[in-house]
């Protein structure tokens, strides 16, 4: 049927009388939206936050917020502060965005998919940061066009910490252009990324600290580690010789060994390496691992003359290695104040327990958990009125996880005598502080008579009033 021409008009006429309608609405609810914002920065204006605090104060509390809170990875849609801060007014945008100190840590987990807005946001990020060092945290989870990446590395000369986690192929076939020099780095963090691409750093001669977590291997990091202070990396077996030997400065070393590395590198064996500044020394092993002497092997070759603290953690591993762990101080001739082995399941045998207590007589601080047991032989070391050279009389703090089979009245005797020693003017021994046993074969507290128990812990009260605690308690080994 055909329409007729006046009925036509007439809709038409009509649609466009409501369009104007819509257009008149949608510009009026725009002058509302503009009247609120405005009446919200009024009142954030006049607050007793804005109207007393004088603007140098609030650049501070702005600077504090930023600066001590850390970035974090693995956490999604985390604001970064600058933002936050922004968010909350016109004039409190007005002072984040002129502040320089809030831009310089960067802070962005990259999208799959707004590649070109990102890229503008670190345009932007990195001009409100003016020419101060910056810190970049990124995080990535796919495959991303290099182009992202370019407002950083056009100032890599002012990068001072990197951290990186995830897939960054493309970051690292830019990093390869020698003309990107990072000459302030100081602090470079890589976790989870692939172990088989070449990281480049050209010019970071000043690198400080450097943590991997299951990153690159250290033959595919290519920067400068003869200045490095601190070192934290899971490695495989095979390359923490190729580390340590280009780390003559380390301070503090964690050694974290693992052998589930998809491209694991043979290397010619280690060699005798001194470090001359090494004061804590951490090697933790992967119950995974398949080479058991990597322990022996790290002890052999590390000599420490101002090593500190050693911390030994392993996972059913045997015990090749305690030759090695014995000679290595020897050869240092270390003063160490700090020693924990956690030996997770293995058994310690006690004369090795008993010849590490009179060969380290420096240590103030002991702990010994898991494959330990603890006769009667073990306390009386420990007793200055049994032996003229008593181990350890320094030690404040001491712990054993294990088995336990020594007599009450020597352990009481022990403690009481430590305290007498250091009571003594001069003072021959330091007051042990703390002493806490965990066993696990519950049988050594049933077969003691109760009362004898009732007594020994009565006693403990009395011991801790007179500045020890030691505890005692059975712990499920389950």
């Amino acid at each position: 049927m055909a329409q007729n021409p006046a009925n036509r008009h007439n809709r038409i006429v009509q649609r466009e009388a409501l369009e104007r309608e819509v257009s008149v609405a949608n510009e009026k609810f725009t002058e509302i939206q503009q009247q609120l914002l405005k009446l919200k920065a009024s009142l954030n204006k006049t607050s007793l936050i804005m109207a007393y605090l004088p603007l140098e104060v609030l650049a501070e509390i702005f600077t504090l917020v930023v600066e001590t809170r850390k970035p974090l990875f693995n956490v999604d849609k985390v604001v970064p502060p600058s933002f936050i801060l922004g968010s909350v007014s016109r004039a409190w945008r007005k002072v984040v965005w002129s502040m320089p100190r809030l831009w310089t840590v960067v802070s962005i987990t990259i999208s799959s998919k707004k590649h070109e807005i990102q890229r503008e946001l670190l345009e932007d990020w990195v001009e409100r940061s003016a020419s101060l060092g910056l810190h970049i945290y990124l995080q990535s989870y796919w495959p991303t066009p290099s182009t992202v990446y370019e407002p950083l590395l056009a100032v890599s000369g002012r990068w001072e910490s990197f951290y990186a986690s995830g897939k960054f192929k493309s970051l690292c076939s830019r990093l390869e252009d020698s003309q990107y020099r990072f000459d302030r780095m100081s602090s470079l963090q890589i976790s989870f990324a692939s172990d088989s691409i070449l990281w480049r750093f050209s010019g970071a001669d000043r690198l400080k600290t450097l943590k991997i977590d299951y990153g690159p291997t250290l033959d595919l990091l290519e920067v400068s580690l003869s200045h490095v202070e601190h070192m934290d990396a899971y490695l495989d077996p095979s390359n923490w010789v190729f580390g340590l030997e280009r780390m003559p400065s380390l301070r503090t070393c964690k050694l974290r060994l693992a052998s589930d590395r998809e491209h694991t590198r043979p290397h010619p064996p280690a060699k005798l390496t001194t470090f001359q500044r090494l004061v804590a020394l951490l090697i933790s092993i992967d119950g995974d691992l398949s080479e058991r002497t990597a322990v022996a092997q790290v002890l052999d070759v590390v000599t420490a003359p101002r090593l500190d603290s050693l911390d030994i953690r392993l996972e059913y591993i045997e015990q090749d290695w305690i030759p090695q762990f014995f000679n290595m101080p020897k050869r240092s001739a270390c003063q160490l104040t700090t020693l924990l082995i956690d030996n997770s399941g293995n058994n310690f045998a006690e004369a090795d327990l008993v010849k590490l207590l009179r060969l380290l007589p420096s240590l103030k601080t002991f702990a010994m958990r898991q494959g330990v047991i603890i006769s009667d032989k073990t306390i009386n070391v420990l007793n200055p009125s049994l032996s003229k050279h008593a181990s350890l009389p320094n030690l404040t703090s001491l712990e054993f996880n294990g088995k336990i089979t020594f007599n009450l009245q020597s352990m009481l005797s022990m403690v009481r005598e430590r305290l007498r020693a250091s009571n003594q003017a001069p003072a021959s021994f330091q007051r042990l502080e703390t002493f806490r046993i965990q066993y696990s074969n519950i049988s050594w507290g049933r077969k003691k008579d109760p009362n004898d128990l009732q007594a020994f812990y009565t006693q403990l009260v009395s011991l801790k009033q007179l500045g020890t605690k030691l505890d005692i308690v059975w712990v499920d080994d389950d």
